[in-house]
Formats: structure tokens, C-alpha cells, sequence
């Protein structure tokens, strides 16, 4: 499995559990999970590389699991 193809199947599994995932300009501001309307959205840098996107994506997961909120 490549890295675009990790790096979708990890979006959708955090999209299953509630987390919205929005690629954009962030225009300097560090990609990051915010609430927006009372939802959970990950904001992620739209210049970041692939693999770079996708460490985002496995660190958010990460920090999750830590929390004991099922991801999988």
C-alpha cells in the first residue's frame, strides 16, 4: 500500500468515528483538530505532502486512541 492510498484509508477511518477531515490554505497556521459547530473537524494544510498529510492523519489517530475514543 502506497502512501496516498494509506493516507486515504486513515481519513476514512477517521471519518467513521466522527471526525471531519477539510484540506485548505491555512496560510501559515499549523494543521490541528478544532471543533467547528460543535463538530470535530481536522484542519490540514493543503500544500503538505502526501506522507506529510498522512502523519497528521496517524498522529491525530494516535492521540485519540490515547483518549480511549475507539478508532478503528
Amino acid at each position: 500500500m502506497d502512501v496516498i492510498d494509506r493516507r486515504d484509508l486513515c481519513a476514512r477511518i477517521l471519518e467513521k468515528n466522527g471526525i471531519r477531515i477539510r484540506y485548505e490554505s491555512l496560510l501559515g497556521a499549523e494543521s490541528g483538530l478544532c471543533t467547528i459547530g460543535g463538530r470535530e473537524v481536522l484542519m490540514i494544510e493543503i500544500s503538505l505532502t502526501s506522507a506529510e498529510q498522512l502523519a497528521i492523519l496517524e498522529s491525530t489517530a494516535k492521540t485519540l486512541e490515547r483518549q480511549n475514543r475507539s478508532v478503528a
